[in-house]
């Protein structure tokens, strides 16, 4: 990494406001402070061990400023940083929805009212989500800049499925998520403090979804 994006990393360290194993919400709140050369290194994901290795140790290998250079600034910020529609990224979700469930009940209740489902646990039977829990997505799509699609509900934890606000990362989400691997945030029902963002592994039981790891 160059040195700017060593101390871009630090800046947002400082700030406070997320948890820096969360790229996603690293990348996001970068993005708020105008850090976009750190915004456009985490999107590469071929740069994230090189970032984990930096957080964990306090050790990264500094590289030659000019290679950050390439690209003007204001060509980055037309090219990069225009956030999807809300639109786009309802139909994104819809997308997804219909991967996961033949029935057109689930997403089709999603497109036309907004109604996100959760997979109940134990048997993954997917139910409307509680209004009471609700105010909860709301909160999580607002500081990420995302849209939760389902939810997979277990022993500990709520696992949220979302489309997140950097469309580059759509396509390869929706390889994962085809694989049985999706990107959640896994909010920790017994220490709050632990949720965090990462892949799990799903598999269908009966008309829904339980997670397995």
């Amino acid at each position: 990494m160059t040195n700017k994006i060593k101390q871009q990393i630090l800046k947002v360290r400082d700030d406070g406001r997320t948890n820096m194993l969360d790229t996603n919400g690293v990348m996001y709140f970068a993005n708020q402070l105008h850090l976009y050369e750190l915004v456009v290194y985490l999107d590469d994901r071929e740069n994230r061990k090189e970032y984990w290795n930096f957080i964990m140790t306090g050790e990264a290998e500094i590289t030659d400023e000019t290679q950050d250079e390439s690209v003007p600034e204001e060509e980055e910020d037309e090219e990069i940083y225009s956030p999807p529609t809300h639109e786009e990224q309802v139909a994104e979700a819809v997308k997804r929805l219909q991967m996961l469930f033949a029935d057109d009940e689930v997403p089709d209740a999603f497109e036309k009212n907004g109604t996100v489902y959760l997979c109940d646990h134990p048997d993954g039977h997917p139910i409307p989500m509680p209004m009471e829990m609700m105010d909860d997505i709301r909160l999580f799509e607002k500081e990420h800049g995302s849209l939760v699609y389902l939810l997979i509900a277990d022993s500990w934890s709520f696992s949220y499925l979302y489309v997140s606000q950097y469309k580059e990362e759509w396509e390869p989400d929706v390889n994962d998520l085809g694989e049985g691997y999706p990107v959640a945030y896994v909010e920790n029902l017994t220490d709050p403090e632990c949720s965090e963002f990462g892949s799990i592994h799903i598999v269908r039981n009966g008309d829904g979804f339980i997670r397995t790891e």
